[in-house]
């Protein structure tokens, strides 16, 4: 069982540390029976990643990370397939 906000957020973390090199937690909070656990996971900018924790059993639920945002080309700059 899953109790605290901080046994939740260290569930959380093991599970991104195998597809994350950096993660900072930022916020925790139950609903229900569900433990919700951001995390930033951007080695260079933001990058949210959230993580549901089932309390009863410590479960992984579900997992969802913000995709890095795609940055405007600056002006002049031409892409590899206009050559």
């Amino acid at each position: 069982m899953i109790a605290s906000a901080s046994q939740a957020t260290e569930v959380a973390v093991e599970f991104l540390k195998r597809y994350y090199p950096f993660i900072a937690p930022v916020k925790v909070k139950k609903e229900n029976e569900l433990w919700l656990v951001q995390a930033d996971v951007g080695a260079v900018t933001v990058r949210l990643a959230t993580v549901v924790v089932d309390a009863q059993t410590g479960e992984i639920l579900s997992f969802e990370a913000e995709t890095s945002p795609k940055l405007p080309k600056p002006p002049g700059v031409r892409s590899a397939t206009q050559r």
